[in-house]
């Protein structure tokens, strides 16, 4: 078989459905953002203090991105968490490429039109103090420990800083005729 029919046979197989080309990346989305920020009251009365994240950062944890802080709704995960000054920073992956979830999708669709662009940690205290400081913050946790359990995507976050600040797709599959000339252009 000479190496046109061979071409053919492939041209073939590709439009029967049997062999599909991938572009680069898996067609989930990329974020950045901004988890939290120390020394910064909330609108709960919290203030997590500087050093409250260490251990999270040094274990390089990468927790869930949940939507909505509903605990089976993981639509992503977070990794690369560093402080950035004040600023508990990270890149999380989306799954909205093929065989990523739908959930993952709307969550993305809202992120880029301001509508989910809020990010809400989920964590539980070690360490902290209740404070009830005057009637600017008449209740409230300074917390000085805590172990970083998920960073959700929401609309109205408790700490008014904690936003994605950058959004990327990467590419998926590439369309079909980019695909087919590809096939063809191996002949």
């Amino acid at each position: 078989m000479d190496e046109f029919q061979q071409a053919m046979i492939e041209i073939r197989k590709y439009l029967a459905g049997e062999i599909r080309v991938k572009a680069e990346g898996d067609g989930n989305a990329e974020l950045e953002a901004i988890l939290s920020e120390v020394n910064v009251v909330d609108l709960d009365g919290d203030k997590i203090l500087p050093g409250a994240f260490d251990e999270a950062i040094a274990d390089k944890a990468e927790p869930s991105v949940l939507y909505m802080h509903r605990r089976g709704d993981i639509v992503g995960n977070w990794r690369e968490l560093r402080m950035d000054g004040t600023k508990l920073k990270g890149n999380a992956t989306l799954y909205t490429g093929e065989g990523g979830f739908e959930l993952a999708r709307q969550a993305l669709y809202l992120a880029r039109n301001g509508r989910l662009s809020g990010v809400s940690i989920g964590f539980r205290v070690r360490q902290f103090m209740v404070v009830r400081d005057d009637e600017d913050r008449p209740y409230g946790w300074d917390i000085a420990k805590l172990d970083l359990i998920e960073a959700s995507l929401v609309d109205k976050p408790a700490n008014e800083s904690a936003q994605v600040t950058e959004i990327k797709q990467r590419q998926q599959e590439a369309d079909s005729s980019a695909r087919l000339l590809k096939a063809v252009r191996a002949l």
